[in-house]
C-alpha cells in the first residue's frame, strides 16, 4: 500500500505558510530531469577507485598529518584491532540495558566481567557498571561520601582538571553540597602541609588527584592519615594506566577510586564519548549510583548474571534514586573490558613503562635547550608542564608549522600565564619523534 508521510490537509497548510498554490511550485526551484547532466566518468576497478579516492583524501591536512603531544585528559594510546572488533559486533554494537536477564547474559556478563577488572585494577572492593564520563563519575562519588558522611562540603584542589571543577559546580551546588577549591600560591605546585591545614570535622570528602592535571604524581601519605583522623572521605583521581606501577588507590586506602576510563581502549574521538570509572570499599555498596552486575547460580547450576543492584531514578522511585544517571555507557565499559584483556597485566605494565621512560628521555633532552624549563617539582607521568621562551600562542603556531602539535596552551585555563604549556607523550610516541620536537623547540627560537 502507498504510504504518504502527510495528509491533505497538512500539504494545504504547508502550501499556504510558504505561499505557493500548489506542489509543483513549491518545488519549482529544483530542475527537473531534463536539465541535470548524467555525463559521469567510466566505471573504475575497485584497486583503481581505492587510489582515486586516496588521492583526493591527500589534499586534506588533518590531525593524523601532525605529531601530537596534546592530553590533557584525553590520550592517544594504542588501541589493539581486537577492541574495535568485538565491540563492532551487532549484539553488542545495538544492545541496550540489559533490563531482562534471560536474554541479556552476554550483556550482563560483559558488565560483571568489566567490574571485576576494574577492583583487581584499583584494589577496592566494589565497582558500578560504568558511568558517562571521569568528570561525572567524580560529582558522584562526591555524592556517596556526602551521603555516607552526612556532611555538605567537598575539598577539590585545583590540579584536577579544570573542566572537573565545572562539572563538581554543577552537579553539587544544586545539592546545597559545598565545593571548596584550594589553590595553592603557585598553581602548578601542590602544598601539602597548607592543603592539611584545609581538613576538618564539617569536610565531607577530599579529592586526590594522581598524576595530577599536571602530570605531577604526589605522595598522599600525609593527608591520607589526617583524612583518616578527621573522618573525611578519600576520592582518588587516578590514570588507570598508571597504576600498574603505583600502589593502587585500595592499597594507599582510599575510600572511593575514580578515573576517567578512555585511555583502556577508547579513541580520543575529538573528546568523547568517554568513561567514568568508580569503585569503593564494601561500605558504600548502597550508596553506589547507577547500576551493578551480579554473578549467580540457577536452580540447574548453571552461572547466570543479573542487575543486583539498581540505585537510578528509572528504576526506584525518583524521591529515593541515588542518582539520575541513565546510562552506563556499556559499550565504552565493553572496549575498556577487552583492551584489558588484550593487555594483560604485563602489558598494561608495558604501556605504563614506555610512557613514564619516553616522558623522562624527553624532559632530559629539552633541558639541554637554553631558554626552556621543566616547572614540575614531583616525578611525573605521561605529561608534564613546560615554560618556553616566546608566548604560548605564538610557540605553538610555529611548531604548527613544522607538522606538531606540541601541547595546550595553559593560558586557556589561567589567564595570569601566557608561556607554560601541557606537553603529553605516550607509548605511541617514537624516539624521532621525541628528536623532532627537541629540534624544532630549538629552531622556533633561533630562527
Amino acid at each position: 500500500m502507498l504510504y504518504s508521510p502527510l495528509t491533505e490537509e497538512q500539504i494545504q497548510d504547508i502550501l499556504k505558510e510558504t505561499g505557493y498554490d500548489n506542489v509543483t511550485e513549491l518545488f519549482s526551484d529544483f530542475p527537473c530531469n531534463k536539465e541535470i547532466d548524467f555525463s559521469l566518468p567510466p566505471p573504475l576497478s575497485e584497486l583503481s577507485l581505492k587510489r582515486t579516492l586516496k588521492s583526493i583524501a591527500q589534499k586534506n591536512k588533518g590531525q593524523s598529518d601532525y605529531i601530537s603531544f596534546l592530553g590533557g585528559g584525553s590520550y592517544d594510546h594504542f588501541i589493539p584491532s581486537v577492541v574495535r572488533h568485538i565491540t563492532s559486533r551487532s549484539e553488542f554494537y545495538t544492545a541496550y540495558t540489559p533490563y531482562q536477564p534471560e536474554i541479556s547474559q552476554g550483556t550482563l556478563r560483559a558488565i560483571f566481567e568489566f567490574q571485576s577488572m576494574i577492583c583487581e585494577l584499583t584494589g577496592m572492593d566494589i565497582a558500578n557498571a560504568s558511568l558517562y564520563d571521569g568528570a561525572s563519575a567524580l560529582a558522584e562519588a562526591c555524592v556517596v561520601a556526602v551521603s555516607d558522611t552526612g556532611r555538605k562540603r567537598v575539598l577539590v584542589p585545583n590540579n584536577i582538571p579544570f573542566s572537573y571543577i565545572d562539572v563538581l559546580h554543577t552537579c553539587l551546588l544544586p545539592r546545597d553540597i559545598e565545593v571548596e577549591i584550594f589553590k595553592s600560591e603557585v598553581f602548578y605546585h601542590f602544598d601539602i602541609k597548607m592543603f592539611n591545614q584545609r581538613l576538618n570535622e564539617e569536610v565531607a570528602a577530599v579529592i586526590l588527584p594522581c598524576p595530577d592535571f599536571f602530570g605531577n604524581i604526589i605522595n598522599y601519605s600525609e593527608v591520607l592519615a589526617e583524612a583518616k583522623k578527621k573522618g573525611v572521605a578519600t576520592i582518588f583521581l587516578y590514570n588507570p594506566i598508571v597504576l600498574s606501577l603505583l600502589k593502587s588507590p585500595g592499597e594507599l586506602g582510599a575510600d572511593i577510586a575514580v578515573a576517567e576510563g578512555q585511555p583502556l581502549g577508547i579513541s580520543s574521538s575529538f573528546g568523547g564519548p568517554g568513561l567514568g570509572l568508580i569503585s569503593a570499599k564494601q561500605k558504600y555498596l548502597r550508596l553506589m549510583p547507577g547500576r551493578i552486575a551480579g554473578q549467580t547460580n540457577d536452580k540447574k547450576g548453571n552461572t547466570g548474571y543479573v542487575l543486583t543492584f539498581q540505585t537510578r531514578e528509572q528504576h526506584i522511585k525518583r524521591e529515593k534514586s541515588l542518582s539520575n544517571i541513565c546510562s552506563n555507557q556499556g559499550l565504552m565499559a565493553l572496549a575498556a573490558t577487552v583492551y584489558m584483556s588484550a593487555m594483560g597485566s604485563s602489558g598494561l605494565r608495558r604501556v605504563a613503562e614506555m610512557c613514564y621512560k619516553k616522558t623522562e628521555y624527553l624532559k632530559r633532552e629539552i633541558k639541554k635547550i637554553k631558554g626552556y624549563k621543566i616547572l614540575n617539582h614531583h616525578p611525573t607521568f605521561n605529561e608534564f608542564l613546560l615554560l618556553v621562551p616566546l608566548a604560548s600562542k605564538e610557540m605553538l603556531v610555529r611548531l604548527k608549522k613544522k607538522n606538531i602539535l606540541a601541547g595546550i596552551d595553559m593560558s586557556c585555563f589561567n589567564k595570569g600565564i601566557n608561556n607554560i604549556i601541557l606537553v603529553t607523550v605516550t607509548e605511541k610516541k617514537t624516539q624521532c619523534e621525541l628528536d623532532y620536537l627537541v629540534k624544532s623547540l630549538r629552531e622556533v627560537i633561533s630562527g
